[in-house]
């Protein structure tokens, strides 16, 4: 089989030429441990999946991060899926354009130049607040059980039909361990053609106060009735667009795939401007419904949706257009009410305005008061995070509690309960940090 730097260049479009690599003394070994039936890639592709892996040939990447990402020079149907790229995860690490192989060092994040560590929301017994560490990981890899845990929730995914990343292959480094256990890799299809994903879309010319060239372009395509003169106003009904088909996606991820813990975070999924839908990325971190107390499932619902809202506040927040759109226009139509409509599609619409309303003017008021004060990025980040968890959760509780969707998984309390345990919690959490960082450092 010809795996060649010629035939690589025949199928895929990015090269390597322009990259800076950290080479590994000699290729890895690895086993691949699962395939995904009825997502058979032609061999070729994925003996160059495989190449990269072992780092016979150097592994691309679009941006930095743990994900190499192989653009097809032509689309590759399959029976029910179209696959346009593929995105390789814990195979290595690009790092300021500086791509290294995978090790068995452990991750250090840093905020403004600090060593820190991401502190989850958790529900104990009864549905009780608690912080959950963000457990250790090894630098570009995944550590054991990840791969394997993102390959069987893609196939869940795509066996309930919900737009995600498509499981293609996973497997292990035989002589790269982590904490003891082999580290694992995994290969997902992605069925849209473009490799930003939604922060990249909205935010890769946001320094220079313009609106991206591929923003633009799928402005012009989704709306007949665009103007230049209107691009702000625009670029306003595409983010609620974004969030509408965010909130479908959530839905049918619990409801349809039986999942929960996902990351709103808006690099954790991309837009498919074709079919004008969200496909989810990222989904290590999530786990079925059976995997926790029938009592926290729908509290886990909720979170995840809070979380989407952190996400769409950063994006927002972010836009330089966002102070362009007068007040009543963000008040009466805004990324928090399509994302709770497009969740909720047969909840009350107006108790679903009224939230998505009072969302916005907790956020709009945040804004303003992170203007005034102008923190770092870690405590711009922090302090939205926070209000997303104390403010949304309640919101989205009182809308929940009025559909039939509380017939399947009923909250172990209501809201002003939730908002009560949320100011315990905090306080509990600034110990449960300081704890944490300490071993960290």
């Amino acid at each position: 089989m010809d795996i060649s730097k010629e035939a690589f260049a025949a199928i895929f479009k990015q090269t390597n030429e322009e990259s800076q690599y950290q080479r590994p003394e000699k290729p890895f070994e690895i086993s691949v441990l699962g395939r995904g039936e009825g997502i058979i890639i032609p061999d070729q592709d994925l003996e160059f999946l495989l190449s990269c892996a072992r780092w016979d040939l150097l592994p691309p990447f679009a941006e930095d991060g743990r994900s190499a990402w192989l653009q097809r020079r032509e689309s590759l149907k399959l029976d029910d899926a179209t696959v346009y790229n593929y995105k390789l995860k814990g195979i290595a690490i690009s790092d300021r354009g500086i791509i290294k192989p995978p090790s068995d060092e452990r991750f250090q994040r840093f905020f403004e130049g600090e060593k820190a560590t991401l502190i989850h929301m958790g529900f104990g017994e009864g549905g009780s607040l608690i912080s959950v560490a963000d457990p250790p990981n090894p630098v570009g890899g995944l550590k054991a059980g990840r791969g394997e845990r993102e390959f069987n929730n893609a196939r869940r995914l795509y066996d309930a039909g919900v737009p995600a990343v498509l499981p293609i292959c996973w497997g292990k480094y035989n002589q790269l361990f982590f904490e003891g256990k082999n580290m694992e890799f995994v290969f997902l299809g992605i069925p849209m053609k473009s490799e930003l994903r939604a922060d990249g879309l909205f935010l890769r010319e946001e320094r220079k106060h313009e609106l991206g060239d591929e923003l633009l372009a799928t402005i012009k395509r989704m709306y007949s009735t665009y103007s230049e003169k209107k691009k702000n106003l625009y670029a306003w009904r595409f983010l609620d667009d974004v969030a509408y088909s965010l909130g479908e996606a959530l839905h049918d991820f619990h409801w349809k795939a039986g999942l929960v813990r996902y990351a709103g975070h808006s690099g954790n999924y991309g837009y498919d401007k074709d079919k004008k839908r969200v496909v989810l990325h990222d989904l290590d971190s999530s786990i079925s419904h059976e995997e926790i107390p029938e009592e926290t499932v729908g509290l886990s619902m909720i979170r995840d949706l809070a979380s989407a809202s952190a996400g769409l506040f950063k994006l927002y927040t972010h836009l330089f257009f966002y102070a362009k759109v007068k007040a009543e226009k963000r008040l009466k139509k805004n990324a928090f009410n399509s994302l709770f409509t497009g969740y909720f599609k047969e909840g009350d619409a107006k108790l679903i305005r009224d939230m998505g309303k009072s969302v916005q003017l907790i956020f709009e008021d945040h804004l303003a008061t992170l203007v005034t004060k102008k923190p770092n990025m870690a405590a711009w980040y922090t302090e939205s995070h926070d209000k997303a968890l104390m403010y949304v959760p309640p919101a989205l509780m009182v809308i929940y509690e009025r559909t039939d969707l509380t017939k399947s998984f009923p909250l172990p309390y209501k809201a002003k309960e939730y908002l009560d345990r949320y100011i315990v919690y905090q306080k509990e959490r600034s110990e449960f940090v300081k704890k944490v960082l300490a071993g960290v450092q």
